[in-house]
C-alpha cells in the first residue's frame, strides 16, 4: 500500500521477464484487466509500476521502503508534464491527486511544487479504478463540475475531462433513459456512420475489463457498454438472464431502432448478450438484423448439469477469496452484516479505503444475482450465427469446441481457440487475437463495413 494510514491504495509492482514493445500505461491497462477478472474492483491495485529489477536491502529482502517511494514518483507517470492551464483542470488536478494519493512534483527554481498531477496524465496510468472514480465524480460536482464516473473511461486525461465537464454542464451527468444504462466507452472516429458495439459485463457487473479490447476494435465505430443495475446506490440487481436482456433489448432498440446490432459479453455477460441476440432476432426480424454475436469463454455444458446452490457464505468465499484468503467456513459463524463489515475492514487494511460497508453490499448483491441468474438460466434455441472466441486452456473439464453451442445456433457457430484460461482472453497476447476475430466478423457482417486491421485467419483457430 502507498500513502498516509487514513488513505491507502494498493501499488504492484513488475519486473518484465523479457523485452517488451508496450509502454508502462499498456502494460497497466493489462494488468489491471486481469487483476480485475480475479479479484472484486476495490482489490484491483491503484499503480502498477514497471521495473528493470526489485530493488533490495543489504541482507538481499525486497526493500518496501524503496518500493513506497517508486510508486510515488510522479517521474514514472507522465513523460511530459503539463500543468494545469485553467481554474477548471487545476480543480479536477487537486481532486485527482488527493483521492489517488499523489504527491506534488518538485520544480527547479521554486518554493512551491507543482501540481503532482498534469493535464495529459491518464486516469487508469496513474491507478484509477470504478470505486475511485466515483469518488471523484461527486467531489467534482462538490467543486462545481458535472459528470458521470464512467466519463472518465472516454475522457481519461485533465485536459479531455475539464473540456467535457465545461463544454456539456450539469447535464453529461444525467443517466440514460430507462432502468440500465449503456454508456460511451468509446466515441467512432469523425464522420464515421458504422453501427456500434455493445458490451455486456461478466458477474462482476462492470466495465472496465474491457478497456484494453475498446481500444483495439476498429475505430470507425463507437463502442456503448452497459454497467448492471445495483452497483449504484438505490438500485436493485435484476434476478434472471432474462429480465436484463429484456431491459437490454427496449434499451438497444431506443438507441439503434433498425440494426445491425453488434453483440459481445465475456463469461456471464456472454450469457447476457446470446439472450439478447435471441429476443431481437425474434422481435425486430422484419426491422433490423443481429451482426456479430461474439461470446468470450462462455460454455453452455454446465447447464447440462445445473450448477449447485451455493449458501451466502459460499458466495462471499468466491467473491472475495482469491484478494482476501477467505473461506466459507471463516464467515459460517457471523450474520451477513458483520461478514461484509469484516470484509471492508480488511479491504481497507490492506489499502482500499473506498471500499465501506455499503459498497460491499452493493457489490456481493450484483455477484450473488448473476451468480443465480446464470445457476437458472437455460439458453433456448437462436436462428442466427454465433462466433465463439474460447479459451484453449479449460479449468472446466470441458472437451467440447463448441462448449455446447452447436445444437443451439441454427446459423453456426465459428470457434477461435485461443492459447491462454479464462482470464487471460482479455489480456495480451490473447487480447490481440479476440480483437482481431472481432475486427474481421464486423467486416463480414455487411458490405458496407470494413475493417484496417490486419487479420490472420489461420492464427490460432479451430472449427467453422
Amino acid at each position: 500500500a502507498r500513502g498516509a494510514d487514513q488513505d491507502r491504495t494498493l501499488a504492484a509492482f513488475v519486473v518484465l521477464s523479457t523485452d517488451t514493445s508496450l509502454d508502462a500505461a499498456s502494460i497497466g491497462s493489462a494488468l489491471r484487466a486481469h487483476c480485475q477478472g480475479l479479484v472484486p474492483e476495490p482489490m484491483v491495485p491503484g499503480a502498477f509500476v514497471s521495473l528493470s529489477e526489485l530493488p533490495l536491502t543489504p541482507n538481499g529482502k525486497v526493500d518496501r521502503q524503496a518500493l513506497a517511494a517508486l510508486a510515488l514518483d510522479p517521474e514514472r507517470r507522465a513523460a511530459v508534464y503539463i500543468a494545469p492551464r485553467t481554474p477548471a483542470e487545476a480543480t479536477l488536478a487537486a481532486i485527482w491527486a488527493d483521492t489517488l494519493g499523489l504527491i506534488a512534483r518538485p520544480v527547479e527554481g521554486r518554493e512551491v511544487a507543482a501540481s503532482a498531477v498534469g493535464v495529459d496524465d491518464d486516469f487508469f496510468a496513474l491507478g484509477g479504478h470504478s470505486i475511485v472514480a466515483v469518488q471523484i465524480a461527486a467531489r467534482a460536482r462538490a467543486a462545481g463540475l458535472a459528470f458521470a464516473p464512467l466519463d472518465l473511461f472516454r475522457y481519461p486525461t485533465i485536459a479531455a475531462l475539464a473540456r467535457r465537464a465545461e463544454e456539456s454542464g450539469e447535464e453529461l451527468a444525467a443517466p440514460a433513459s430507462g432502468p440500465l444504462r449503456f454508456v460511451a466507452l468509446r466515441p467512432a472516429t469523425e464522420g464515421a456512420s458504422l453501427a456500434p458495439i455493445f458490451l455486456f459485463p461478466p458477474a462482476g457487473g462492470g466495465i472496465l475489463c474491457y478497456s484494453g479490447l475498446s481500444r483495439q476494435l476498429p475505430q470507425e465505430r463507437s463502442i456503448l457498454g452497459f454497467e448492471a443495475v445495483g452497483r449504484e446506490p438505490g438500485t436493485i440487481p435484476y434476478g434472471s438472464v432474462e429480465a436484463i436482456a429484456e431491459n437490454a433489448v427496449a434499451e438497444i432498440v431506443a438507441i439503434l431502432p433498425r440494426g445491425p446490432w453488434h453483440l459481445v459479453g465475456w463469461s456471464f455477460g456472454g450469457f447476457v448478450a446470446y439472450e439478447v441476440a435471441r429476443l431481437l432476432a425474434k422481435r425486430y426480424a422484419g426491422v433490423g438484423r443481429v451482426g456479430v454475436l461474439g461470446l468470450l469463454d462462455a460454455s453452455t455444458e454446465k447447464f447440462e448439469t445445473p450448477l449447485p446452490e451455493r449458501d451466502e457464505e459460499e458466495l462471499l468465499a468466491g467473491a472475495f477469496d482469491p484478494a482476501l484468503g477467505i473461506t466459507a467456513e471463516e464467515l459460517r459463524p457471523l450474520d451477513l452484516d458483520a461478514r461484509l463489515t469484516w470484509i471492508s475492514d480488511r479491504a481497507r487494511a490492506l489499502g482500499q479505503s473506498g471500499f465501506d460497508l455499503d459498497l460491499a453490499r452493493r457489490y456481493f448483491a450484483v455477484y450473488a444475482a448473476s451468480r443465480e441468474a446464470q445457476r437458472n438460466y437455460s439458453p433456448g434455441p437462436y436462428s442466427g450465427s454465433l462466433l465463439l472466441l474460447r479459451a484453449h486452456d479449460r479449468t472446466d473439464g470441458s472437451t467440447d469446441p463448441m462448449l455446447g453451442w452447436e445444437a443451439l445456433v441454427a446459423g453456426g457457430v465459428e470457434v477461435w481457440s485461443i492459447a491462454g484460461n479464462h482470464t487471460d482472453l482479455l489480456l495480451p497476447p490473447a487480447l490481440d487475437t479476440v480483437a482481431r476475430a472481432l475486427a474481421l466478423a464486423l467486416a463480414a457482417s455487411s458490405n458496407l463495413e470494413r475493417t484496417t486491421v490486419p487479420i490472420d485467419r489461420s492464427a490460432n483457430r479451430t472449427g467453422e
